[in-house]
C-alpha cells in the first residue's frame, strides 16, 4: 500500500547511507539480487533440488522475505516462459504461487518452497528418466532391426545353399 511505500522510502532516505544503489535498495526490502534468481533457477533446472533448498534456507537466516524470494523467482520463471515460448514453465510457476501463498500463514516460510523445490526436481528428473527411457527403446529397436536382417541374410544364404545341394542331388542322380 501507499503507507507501506512512503514507510520503505523513509527507511532509504535516513539511512546513513552516502550512495544509494539498486543493492542496496534490495538489501533494506528483504529482494534477492537478479544473480541470486538465475543460481536457484539453474539449481532447479538441473534437479539440484539439495543446493536449492540450503540456498532457500540461507536466505531466510539472512533475514530475507521469502514470500517476496518467491515472487521474484515467479516473475523470472514467467519472464523466461515468454521470452523463451519455454511453457513448460507454466507448471513451475503455478506450484511457486501456490508456495508463495502457503508462506505468507506458515510458521515455518521456507516449508511450502522446499516442497515445490522437491516436486519439481522430481519432475524434471521424470521427464528426464522417460527421455533415457524413449532413448533405450529406440537403441533396442535399432538392434532387433539389425538382429532380423541378419536371420533374414542366413536364412536366404540356407535356402540358397539348400537349392544347390538339391540342384547337386538331381546332378548326381542323372549321372
Amino acid at each position: 500500500s501507499f503507507r507501506d511505500a512512503l514507510s520503505l522510502l523513509d527507511q532509504v532516505v535516513s539511512s546513513n547511507y552516502s550512495k544509494i544503489t539498486l543493492d542496496y535498495i534490495q538489501e533494506i526490502l528483504g529482494l534477492p539480487s537478479e544473480q541470486i534468481i538465475k543460481e536457484f533457477y539453474l539449481h532447479l533446472d538441473n534437479k539440484r533440488s539439495r543446493e536449492a533448498i540450503e540456498q532457500i534456507n540461507k536466505l531466510y537466516e539472512d533475514g530475507y522475505d521469502l514470500v517476496k524470494f518467491t515472487q521474484s523467482i515467479i516473475e523470472y520463471l514467467r519472464k523466461q516462459m515468454l521470452t523463451g515460448n519455454n511453457y513448460q514453465l507454466a507448471s513451475l510457476i503455478e506450484l511457486f504461487i501456490i508456495a508463495q501463498k502457503e508462506a505468507k500463514h506458515s510458521h515455518l516460510p521456507q516449508l511450502p518452497l522446499e516442497m515445490a523445490i522437491i516436486e519439481i526436481c522430481g519432475k524434471l528428473g521424470e521427464k528426464l528418466e522417460k527421455k533415457d527411457d524413449k532413448n533405450h527403446i529406440e537403441v533396442k529397436i535399432d538392434k532387433l532391426s539389425k538382429k532380423e536382417e541378419n536371420d533374414f541374410r542366413r536364412l536366404r544364404m540356407s535356402s540358397e545353399c539348400t537349392d544347390s545341394i538339391g540342384e547337386l542331388r538331381i546332378m548326381n542322380n542323372e549321372l
